[in-house]
Formats: structure tokens, sequence, C-alpha cells
């Protein structure tokens, strides 16, 4: 009808341009109105007839889809809506979750030879493990986390950490800093809907994960891991705002032997008086050595055996030199294989180096340096 009507519109034009040419144009446009008005009314009487017919088909016919509404002016499903609006509402929430992660780019010990570790000062023992190699020795060191299958999961993706391991009364249990492969996002976004984790203000900037359960702080980034547990109610930041405690001098050369191989697992502890007082007690060796620091290093020899070398270092030679004579005579009286701490401390003469004294154990498995650890962590 509409294309009739234009049809019509141009007709009228050409005809009305006549006009001027007689009176039988004047007679034939009155003739066209007059058709045309009769045409239209008679259209519009068929729509009509049409849209009643198609509006009793409709009401005889059940809709098959979900109700609609509209939304600025468009119809919309409430299903596809919804979906919009939660992968919108997931994509602003890990957008601000990744935006907000701020983890400190702090290079590797190991690959820098830095002298300096990121963690705090103050604790008993500080170690430097290559996680890859010294995995089945760093599943015996008596900290409990280290068994939980977060960490373990974590430890599976590290390649070298260090630890700082705190004494009881300083209310600190353990800190520690990793290299490695981690998924930050998924763990960001994975704890932020977890009820027992909660986001807190870093004093060196940025923010870590607490936890006060377990008094457990972390932090992750796509390359680096933080954590560290405390023994009360106070979080213990991951992050050291300081510069970081000083590697003992002599202590990176320390760690290798002969061949120039690198030990797996390293530590050193800050005040061993009171371990090695004990420890030479049990020997039947009641003196009290005022030894300065302890280093302790650990070397693969052969498959699934372990040798242990201890350094003790002393105030001056002159120490040292009595102390040297002390062990080279129990060393001599000492027998017998089996593990025992003279097995591990009187096993070889010790050898005096200046004001410091090295002692090497025999060969011990795993299971013996799981018992060693244990006179230290």
């Amino acid at each position: 009808m509409a294309g009739k009507d234009i049809k019509t519109m141009k007709f009228s034009r050409k005809d009305l341009t006549r006009r001027h040419g007689g009176a039988k144009c004047a007679d034939d446009e009155k003739n066209f109105f007059r058709e045309d008005f009769t045409q239209r009314r008679e259209g519009a009487e068929d729509a009509k007839e049409e849209k009643e017919k198609g509006l009793r088909k409709l009401k005889k016919q059940k809709l098959s889809y979900p109700k609609a509404q509209t939304s600025n002016g468009e119809f919309t499903n409430n299903n596809s809506a919804s979906l919009r609006l939660c992968g919108s509402f997931l994509f602003i929430l890990v957008f601000i979750l990744i935006s907000c992660q701020s983890v400190p780019n702090i290079p590797s010990p190991d690959s820098d030879n830095t002298n300096v570790l990121p963690l705090e000062r103050g604790a008993s023992i500080y170690v430097m493990a290559d996680v890859t190699q010294a995995r089945p020795i760093l599943e015996r060191v008596p900290i409990r986390e280290l068994s939980d299958s977060m960490t373990r999961q974590l430890l599976e993706r590290t390649n070298y950490a260090v630890v700082a391991v705190f004494p009881q009364e300083s209310g600190r249990r353990f800190q520690l800093a990793a290299w490695g492969n981690y998924p930050a996002s998924e763990a960001d976004f994975i704890l932020s809907f977890n009820k027992d984790w909660k986001k807190v203000r870093s004093q060196a900037g940025g923010s870590y994960w607490y936890s006060s359960a377990n008094g457990l702080s972390m932090a992750l980034s796509s390359r680096q891991a933080f954590a560290a547990a405390s023994l009360n109610d106070e979080p213990f930041d991951p992050f050291t705002p300081a510069d970081g405690v000083e590697i003992p001098e002599g202590f990176a050369e320390f760690r290798g032997n002969a061949d120039g191989a690198i030990s797996p697992f390293s530590c050193w502890l800050e005040n061993p008086n009171l371990v090695i007082s004990g420890i030479m007690n049990a020997l039947g060796l009641p003196l009290r050595f005022p030894v300065q620091k302890l280093f302790i290093n650990l070397l693969p020899i052969q498959e699934e055996k372990y040798e242990i070398l201890f350094r003790l270092r002393f105030e001056n030679a002159s120490y040292a030199r009595a102390v040297a004579a002390i062990l080279s005579l129990a060393s001599g009286l000492s027998s017998g294989d089996d593990f025992t701490l003279a097995s591990v401390f009187l096993a070889n003469p010790p050898v005096l180096n200046g004001s410091n004294v090295d002692i090497k154990s025999a060969a011990l498995t795993e299971s013996n340096i799981g018992s060693i650890f244990s006179l230290f962590f």
C-alpha cells in the first residue's frame, strides 16, 4: 500500500504541473484525488482487518522464551543480562586485585652475588637453599608450615629460597623470601574469597595477605613469594622495610667445596653458644665455648648421602686453637660407626683455620640430617 501511495504521489505532482494546460486537466485531477481517497480508505480497512487476525493468532500461541524486559529502550533477556553483569564484575575484581598487588622486585641472592638477604634482623638462624636440589632436605627441617599442602605447592614452583628462624621470645616464628614461578593472580583471586584471609598494608609499601587463624602472612608475584609467621596476634610483615640482614664475612666462601660446587643448603647461627654448649655436654665435654658464629654447610657426596661441614668462628685465634686441641683429643677417643652425635662432630679431626675451627661429619642419610636439624631449629 505504501508503494502504491508513493506512485500516486509522483503521478499527482506530474499532473499538477500541467494544470495550466486546460480544463480537462483540472477534471482529471479531481477524479484522481477522489479515486486516491477511496483507495486509502479501503487500504486502511484491509490493514485493520489483517492486524485483528494477527492478534487473534498470537493469543492462541504460547511464548517459549523467557519473559523479556526493556533496558535503555531495547529488549534484553534476564539470563544473558545477568551473565554479562557477572562477567563484568569478575573482570573488574581481577583487574583491581592485579593492579593493587605490590610486591617489591628483589633479585635472588644466589644469582646476583649480593651480601644482603631480604630478611629481618634478630633471627637465630638464617638459611640459604637451592630448593630444586635440596627439597628432600627441606622436608626434614622441623618447621611445621613446610608440611602444609599450600607450602608444598609453592616449594614445587620455587627455585631458590632464604629463610630466617626467630627465637620464641621475639613473638615471631620465621620469615621466607623465595624465587620461582608462581600463580600470583590465581592465588590473589582465591584468597579474596576466603574469609580467613584479609589484605593488610605493608610498612615497606604495597600490601600482603594475612590469616589470623594461623598467624601467617603471604604475598606473591609471578616470580617472587614472601611469607612470615608469628606466635601472637600481631601480623608479621613478610616484606623487610630496612636494608635486610648482611651475610657474614666468609660465609659465601664457606658454602663452596674444593671442586667449586655450591652447597644446596647452607645456614648460619647468630648466637650459637647455648646450642654448642648443649652439644658438647652431650658428647661428654662440659665446656663453654665463646662461639661468635656457627656456619653449617650440607654437601651431597653420593646418592642420598650427605656430609655436613661445621665452622665455629671465635673472637680470636687463641680460642680457636684451644678448642681445636680439645676436639682433636676427643676425636681420637671416639669409636663406632653408628649414628650418634660423636659420628657427626667427632668423626674426623677438626681443622684449624685462623680464628675458625672446621668440623666435618661422617656420611649421613637424609634421616640422620633430620635428627641434626632438631638440635638447631
